[in-house]
């Protein structure tokens, strides 16, 4: 449609040119699409109507401006969130007991677990994908469009690819951590005694564990683990019952009081923004409903949002900001008076940083390093001490699993511990330390004579 781009019949442009600027660092123009008029403001601008949208224009490229209903899309995103929490932490633990009492959905030593079973995983993974695709357009919706443009530049956008791959993965992954108890149980003949006499040789702990595994058992001790997981993941579920948005900066931002001022309106009326905190708590919810997707885009817009604009006017506004950059420059001021000085809300960008650090830090310690890093442990420990008892199916089921499991956590290496900084490094070395341990019982359970290796002893003789 042709566009009028004259200032004077431009809708809002007070409005738009706030929100266009931070994008990129040129003039913009600003165009009203339809071109017919709207009732002027105090200001002799054009109001910006409920639904109408502004489009910035810049080297032949047009980006809409909405005004949409932050509250409505909010329990659009939640409700989708709670439904794909139900079916990963309720109904798909419950599909898991079922196998335990019907004898056709049961696991064996022979064939592992049952075709019939995983056959009845496909709905699940679809669900999870159609899930994702409306969460995933439904946060978009919530981001402004110059911070839509951010993300774009940076490639943040492109990242959903493999972060759908993740989420495939984390399902399947929690299917086999809560299923891997069956078999353990299943193949339980002298397992126990077995695992017990592969820790006899290892100094200073060895006799600790032997005790404390004659008492829990092998199947004992992979439901704990399975047990814990699920445990954490039903404590970020019911989490998703109070998820509701923080508002306490919502209008903070420079847009809000702008557009109040030029449409006549109070600071109520003004168009709702929610805040970085809002995000960062919507990221915990997406974490717990299994959508790793969701999750980063809003820890993406919450990092967009952590600037919140404060005009320091106790001291001296920008005027005193330029004065204590000159303070610096000539040796005047320390360079912490500089931070002092900015012009944004260093609480907020606080707490939404930490904020975002509790969330990943609560994720790996209680799913991933509890859960999913012990139960990998467990499997490849369970292939050798049933390495000779175990069919050719069962093998390869079980090897099936252990290559799911390290795909996953290698997956939420590369997505979250770095932000954490020294502590998400920490947890990164600690997993890559427990995987390198994993992948070389998995290879010296088909090397080793008697299918059974520990850094500490070697290839050793299984009792």
């Amino acid at each position: 449609k042709p566009l009028d781009t004259g200032r004077g019949s431009c809708s809002a442009w007070a409005l738009a040119a706030q929100l266009c600027a931070p994008v990129l660092a040129m003039d913009w123009q600003l165009a009203h699409k339809g071109g017919h008029t709207n009732p002027k403001g105090r200001d002799g601008l054009p109001t910006l109507l409920p639904g109408q949208e502004v489009v910035c224009v810049t080297k032949n490229t047009l980006l809409p401006i909405r005004t949409v209903d932050a509250s409505q899309i909010w329990s659009v995103v939640i409700g989708q969130l709670r439904w794909h929490a139900a079916v990963l932490w309720i109904a798909l633990p419950v599909f898991v007991g079922f196998q335990a009492l019907f004898p056709g959905l049961r696991a064996t030593c022979s064939a592992g677990s049952s075709d019939y079973a995983l056959v009845l995983l496909i709905p699940l993974v679809l669900y999870s994908l159609l899930c994702e695709s409306q969460v995933w357009e439904a946060t978009k919706t919530l981001a402004s469009t110059p911070e839509l443009c951010i993300l774009r530049t940076f490639g943040v956008l492109q990242r959903r690819r493999w972060l759908v791959v993740l989420g495939v993965l984390e399902a399947m992954n929690l299917y086999n951590d809560l299923t891997f108890p069956l078999l353990a149980f299943s193949c339980r003949a002298d397992l126990t005694d077995r695992w017990a006499a592969s820790w006899t040789s290892v100094p200073v702990l060895g006799r600790l564990v032997v005790s404390s595994l004659l008492r829990l058992r092998y199947w004992g001790a992979s439901a704990l683990c399975a047990l814990v997981m699920l445990t954490a993941g039903l404590a970020g579920a019911c989490r998703l019952l109070d998820c509701q948005p923080t508002r306490g900066s919502s209008r903070v931002a420079a847009t809000a009081p702008r557009y109040a001022q030029m449409n006549a309106l109070g600071p109520e009326d003004a168009p709702e923004r929610l805040s970085g905190q809002a995000f960062v708590s919507l990221a915990r919810c997406a974490d717990a409903a299994g959508v790793p997707s969701a999750a980063m885009l809003c820890q993406e817009i919450a990092l967009q949002r952590r600037w919140v604009f404060d005009a320091k006017e106790e001291l001296g506004g920008a005027l005193g900001s330029a004065r204590a950059r000159e303070g610096v420059v000539f040796g005047k001021l320390g360079r912490e008076s500089i931070d002092e000085h900015e012009l944004r809300n260093q609480a907020e960008q606080a707490v939404v940083e930490l904020g975002l650090a509790q969330n990943l830090r609560a994720l790996w310690m209680g799913r991933v390093l509890l859960g999913n890093l012990l139960q990998l442990w467990l499997q490849v420990t369970f292939l050798q001490l049933t390495f000779t008892h175990l069919g050719y199916e069962a093998k390869m089921k079980l090897v099936l699993r252990i290559c799911i499991s390290c795909l996953h956590i290698f997956a939420r290496l590369k997505a979250t511990p770095f932000r954490m900084w020294c502590s998400g490094i920490a947890l990164a070395a600690v997993s890559l330390l427990l995987l390198a341990w994993a992948g070389a019982k998995a290879y010296f359970a088909f090397s080793c004579p008697s299918h059974v290796w520990d850094f500490t002893t070697g290839c050793a003789i299984a009792a």
